[in-house]
């Protein structure tokens, strides 16, 4: 089984940075500098309007679509929240119905050992191709076992999330 084998794999487009119109509006853009906080993208740097969005309609990403940084630093994961856009760095997989989002992300996360042996073999730039990441062969797993796996790691990852809650709030008090 491969990564396409998951869902539709889109790789993110820039909306003209020099039509304001398309900037600074409520759609995230997201960055591979956004992929690395914590699992689900809340926030981006930047931020997109409607028309900037229509101007990359191909490149429109749904809730849960599975992003990974694929140019420069490779492998940063993160998940979309809302309907969003990414950069060209990014692959994100638009996870088709016979497989659990959860555990695409978390798959990915795992396969960041294995990203990251395709930077440095570019002189200028690291990257990893959406033809190449597309063929990257993974365990084919039951849907059963996706949602056990996804399961466990998503209880971890709220422990996780509340207790940098709580860290927030005692560092603000």
């Amino acid at each position: 089984m491969k990564i396409s084998d998951l869902g539709t794999i889109i790789t993110g487009k820039t909306p003209s940075t020099k039509k304001k119109v398309y900037w600074n509006g409520e759609i995230p853009f997201i960055t591979p500098r956004d992929l690395q906080n914590s699992k689900h993208i809340f926030t981006t740097a930047r931020t997109i309007t409607e028309e900037g969005m229509s101007a990359v309609k191909k490149s429109i990403l749904p809730e849960n679509a599975v992003c990974v940084s694929c140019i420069g630093n490779i492998g940063y994961v993160g998940k979309t929240i809302t309907q969003s856009v990414s950069n060209q760095q990014i692959n994100a997989i638009i996870v088709n119905k016979n497989h659990n989002s959860d555990y695409v992300y978390y798959l990915m996360k795992y396969l960041w050992p294995r990203f990251k042996n395709y930077e440095g073999q570019s002189t200028t730039l690291s990257i990893l191709n959406k033809s190449q990441f597309s063929k990257i062969e993974i365990v084919d797993r039951s849907r059963e076992e996706e949602n056990t796996i996804a399961g466990f790691l998503n209880s971890l990852d709220s422990k996780i999330e509340n207790n940098c809650q709580v860290n927030k709030n005692l560092y603000a008090a």
